[in-house]
């Protein structure tokens, strides 16, 4: 059994994600390094920043054949090769932990090729989405799916879309902002128990974004990142999440009974079913 960290296009929703069907997914994860622009694919590179990608358990040798291939990895021969799999230590978002992952390094000179990096992080997923228009999906799964409480906040929707986030759980660990207060804020986990999370994505400008950052305490407390959410017609889009930096979470809290009203409205706002269930625990 190995692990691997993917960061362009092997992630959730983009092209080469299908070749990793074998392998289980883990979640979200940081390691240290920048990614650079490559034109229709990104490289690692080592950097003082931080990258933001996906790890996944491998079980089958086979597979990190066949990514050698795609990725123009020949282990008998590393300087012909356009990447080179390295180990390095990677972070789980979900547990906090640091692994041991495999993962791919461009091994071609990079003197003058631009940076992904923004705000300290790279992440591919969200450089595509940044690129795209003025109008874009914002998914919420904690106080947001309240229409009383988004509209409050300043932030304009034109359309709603539910749907949920696959292999991710909802969970209250997130360290609120303030230090006296005793309770935690929402936050989605991978590789725990239950039901996949719930969500709205809502259609925002793209100003928008600005607002939910102060109140997200972005980037010291949530990461801004673009995930795949399925939509209850089982299609794909693409929307900006906030998901706790893993310092940023606290154990053996509970929601405010004010906090978690917000997010008991936005279920009952979309029709997203009973909260409790959907709520995890941890042990």
């Amino acid at each position: 059994m190995e692990y691997l960290f993917v960061y362009g296009s092997l992630c959730r929703g983009l092209s080469r994600n299908g070749l990793l069907s074998t392998a289980e997914y883990l979640g979200l994860a940081l390691c240290e390094g920048e990614l650079i622009d490559l034109g229709h694919y990104p490289g690692l590179i080592q950097g003082q920043g931080k990258v933001l990608g996906e790890i996944y358990r491998v079980d089958i040798p086979s597979t990190f054949d066949l990514l050698d291939q795609v990725e123009g990895y020949y282990p008998a021969d590393p300087q012909k090769s356009l990447y080179i799999r390295k180990q390095i230590s990677a972070q789980s978002l979900s547990t906090g932990e640091k692994l041991k992952v495999w993962t791919y390094f461009y091994h071609q000179d990079s003197p003058k090729i631009p940076s992904f990096n923004k705000d300290g992080y790279s992440d591919y997923r969200r450089y595509l989405l940044d690129r795209m228009g003025e109008k874009v999906f914002y998914v919420a799964y904690g106080s947001n799916l309240s229409l009383e409480r988004l509209k409050e906040r300043g932030v304009k929707h034109y359309q709603s879309v539910k749907g949920y986030l696959k292999d991710f759980r909802l969970i209250y660990n997130k360290s609120p902002l303030r230090d006296h207060e005793q309770h935690a804020y929402a936050n989605i986990i991978s590789g725990a128990g239950g039901k996949d999370c719930p969500c709205v994505a809502y259609e925002i400008e793209r100003s928008g974004l600005s607002i939910l950052d102060g109140f997200e305490g972005y980037p010291d407390h949530y990461l801004r990142t673009a995930m795949p959410v399925m939509t209850l017609e089982n299609i794909m889009l693409s929307g900006y999440v906030y998901v706790a930096q893993p310092e940023k979470t606290v154990k053996n809290r509970t929601a405010s009974h004010d906090y978690r009203a917000h997010i008991l409205k936005g279920y009952q706002d979309h029709f997203l079913g009973n909260l409790s269930d959907y709520e995890y625990q941890a042990n």
